[in-house]
């Protein structure tokens, strides 16, 4: 396997969608972004683009990895001509009635996007999406905070 991670293999494809095995699998595309894997002769394809520093709030995140985000969605159109693309955000929280880290993912629904789609309201309502998602899980008690 691509993560060299040594697992039974009537376990083997609940591994392989483990946060630990997508991060050691991922191919680097270039700084920030990476290939996590591919499905369909790669028109399933997804991506990870992470920030050049680490940020404490989604906003500040979600500015600066707009510019990639948006480069890797214009250069597939530029091969497929449209795409159904979405996104997801990994946030770590801190509970502190137990003092423990624990991830939480937030996602979006699925976006048909042309080559005359408007990227940045796309990408804005992605962000939007996500904020709202993280807002409501923080405003639960969770007793989380980001």
């Amino acid at each position: 396997d691509l993560c060299n991670v040594t697992v039974p293999q009537n376990q083997m494809l609940a591994h392989r969608r483990t946060l630990q095995h997508k991060s050691i699998s991922c191919v680097p595309i270039s700084n920030g972004i990476e290939l996590m894997n591919c499905a369909f002769k790669s028109r399933l394809v997804s991506y990870r683009i992470s920030s050049d520093v680490e940020h404490v709030d989604y906003s500040s995140f979600f500015d600066s990895i707009k510019t990639k985000v948006l480069h890797v969605i214009n250069e597939i159109l530029l091969v497929q001509k449209s795409l159904k693309i979405n996104m997801l955000v990994v946030g770590r929280y801190f509970l502190p009635s137990q003092e423990t880290f624990s991830d939480k993912s937030f996602n979006t629904t699925n976006e048909i996007v042309v080559l005359g789609s408007d990227l940045d309201d796309v990408y804005q309502s992605f962000v939007e999406s996500m904020k709202v998602q993280s807002s409501e899980f923080q405003e639960k008690d969770s007793g989380m905070l980001k």
